[in-house]
């Protein structure tokens, strides 16, 4: 129990630290922190905030949508949102502000916002939906928030149809402990829903992969007593102080001004990458591809899927990792009540959500007379295993998909190919045997350190960005050509991997850009990854059955680039102009 004392004195030195305030942090409603007003002048129907100290609005956050159901014309069709509002604007007091939340530069307003969008003669009556979102300068984001109108511009009304989402008013913070709150509970409340919240998260299916681990190593020790008790003990150790510990973190943000929420290790693409390759390599070393020895490539396999205490403690701790995602029913009035209290309430809050997460396994751990029913361990046992690997390659496909959509451009291409990789890294005939001469070792070892580490950097470089890129559009590509403007067009496709490797190797570097930029050269990228007749044409005017395609207009002339690029050859080109 050596590691379980260590463990909780740092436990209890960090939490100490925790400047904790006896008054806790309080948000007003959001009714209150943004008091709207709405109104038709002339034809304009015109949305107005007037926003308190210390409060602001997104201006990025704003959207509104015609009611489909509820604008028609004579025929029955309905009018579509561009139809019924033909321009917006916008009070022009916005200020930048870069938003940690949503990792980029955002628009904001304090003390005031407006909008207002011009309607169209037709219809006279329909409903319009709309959405806003603001956060406190302290550092809470109220959710969005969702309001459905219903305009007559004939009558000159507007009226609420459709007031806030009751999910947006339960997620409001709390002012005190103890009282009725924001959100209707109070501590002990907030405790019995925190408890049943982290019960369903077993059920979840961003949770339920990693269990399926520990409920293999169960079953292997299912008949003893000893054992199975202490990996129940160990496992629930370990999920509870991954709740801790996320519970910790938002603390520490809030007491420095900042702020993070439920799930905030998985906004870092770098920690996304990180999960999928570990769940690929346990769906591998599951589905029988390789065996883990106890060598630097199997640490992390070793340490969720040993049959001892700490597998069990480090099942626990990924369990919790990857239960983030989800948020269980029950679980976020909690969250929100756990968020906006003093620390050490916080942490009671999440501690009991780790405890209702950890209790099923646990509790059949330490009653393993509920589990005797099942088979001895024999030959089923390794049919079992393979079975277990399904839902942990779903689970890294899942991943893979958040990733993708958090960095874009080539992300499943390259990451799709560091998977590859790391299954060749795990290959079995790159393990090392006794009967290897020194040569052949050195040659293995420095194979699978190659392979892991290409692996990793295709997995987890960041994605250059495509600003410099226009769509292709032929008015616009004319319109550069007549006055003289240099145009670089890239006819391209997803599908195509001649393509994606150009792009990589020689259209997405710092030097390729920044010589576009000092030549005035106007990129522009023609997407043939579905039928297009534009692209169709323009392909078929220089010849060409498919992509890539690369054309230059500058100088007065046409010039169609080969199909393999370089660096090199881009540079002369483009040196040319």
């Amino acid at each position: 129990m050596t590691l379980v004392r260590f463990i909780l004195a740092m436990w209890l030195i960090v939490a100490a630290a925790v400047p904790v305030s006896a008054k806790p942090v309080t948000f007003l409603p959001v009714d209150e922190a943004y008091d709207m007003s709405f109104y038709l002048d002339g034809p304009e129907f015109v949305i107005d905030w007037i926003i308190v100290p210390d409060y602001y609005l997104y201006k990025d956050k704003f959207i509104y949508s015609v009611v489909p159901e509820s604008a028609a014309n004579a025929d029955g069709i309905p009018y579509t949102t561009e139809q019924v509002v033909t321009d917006v604007q916008y009070l022009e007091t916005w200020e930048e502000k870069y938003d940690p939340t949503f990792d980029e530069i955002m628009n904001i307003y304090h003390a005031a916002m407006s909008v207002r969008l011009m309607l169209a003669d037709m219809p006279r009556q329909f409903d319009m939906k709309v959405t806003y979102q603001g956060c406190a300068d302290a550092g809470l984001c109220y959710p969005p928030q969702k309001v459905r109108f219903h305009i007559d511009q004939d009558a000159r009304t507007v009226n609420i149809v459709q007031p806030q989402s009751a999910s947006a008013a339960m997620s409001l913070p709390t002012k005190a402990i103890g009282s009725n709150s924001q959100t209707g509970i109070a501590l002990p409340m907030a405790l019995v829903l925190a408890l049943m919240g982290g019960l369903i998260l077993n059920l979840m299916p961003c949770v339920f992969p990693v269990l399926s681990i520990k409920a293999l190593s169960m079953v292997q020790t299912i008949h003893d007593k000893k054992a199975g008790r202490q990996q129940g003990l160990w496992y629930g150790l370990g999920v509870v102080l991954g709740f801790l510990v996320i519970g910790l973190l938002p603390v520490l943000f809030r007491s420095t001004g900042n702020w993070l929420g439920w799930g905030f290790q998985l906004q870092s693409p770098v920690m996304i990458g990180l999960l999928t390759l570990l769940f690929f390599v346990l769906a591998l070393n599951l589905s029988g591809w390789f065996q883990i020895g106890g060598r630097w490539m199997g640490m992390g396999q070793s340490l969720t899927e040993k049959p001892g205490v700490q597998g069990s403690f480090f099942t626990g701790i990924l369990a919790t990792l990857v239960a983030t995602p989800c948020i269980a029913p029950f679980m976020g009035t909690a969250i929100a009540f756990a968020l906006s209290q003093p620390a050490w309430v916080s942490l009671l809050v999440f501690g009991t959500m780790g405890v209702g997460m950890a209790l099923p396994l646990t509790l059949l751990a330490w009653f393993p007379q509920w589990g005797r029913k099942l088979p001895k361990p024999g030959p089923w046992m390794d049919r079992f295993k393979q079975a277990l690997a399904f839902p942990l390659y779903i689970t890294a496909i899942w991943l893979l998909s958040v990733l993708d959509i958090m960095k874009g451009g080539n992300t499943l291409l390259l990451a799709g190919v560091a998977l590859v990789l790391v299954a060749i890294a795990t290959w079995s005939a790159l393990s090392v045997t006794d009967q290897d001469s020194s040569v052949t070792r050195s040659v293995k070892w420095t194979a699978r350190i190659l392979l892991w580490a290409l692996a990793l950097g295709m997995l987890l470089k960041p994605t250059p960005t495509d600003d410099a890129w226009q769509a292709y559009d032929p008015d616009l590509v004319s319109d550069y050509v007549d006055t003289g403007v240099p145009v670089f067009i890239d006819v391209t496709a997803a599908w195509c991997i001649t393509c994606k490797v150009n792009e990589k190797i020689a259209l997405s570097s710092d030097a390729f850009f920044a010589l576009a930029a000092s030549k005035n050269i106007q990129l522009v990228k023609a997407d043939w990854t579905n039928p297009s007749p534009e692209v169709d044409a323009l392909v078929s005017t220089y010849g060409q059955s498919g992509v890539p395609l690369y054309v230059l207009f500058a100088n007065g002339k046409i010039e169609v680039l080969p199909q393999i690029l370089t660096p090199e050859l881009m540079r002369k080109t483009f040196s040319k102009v």
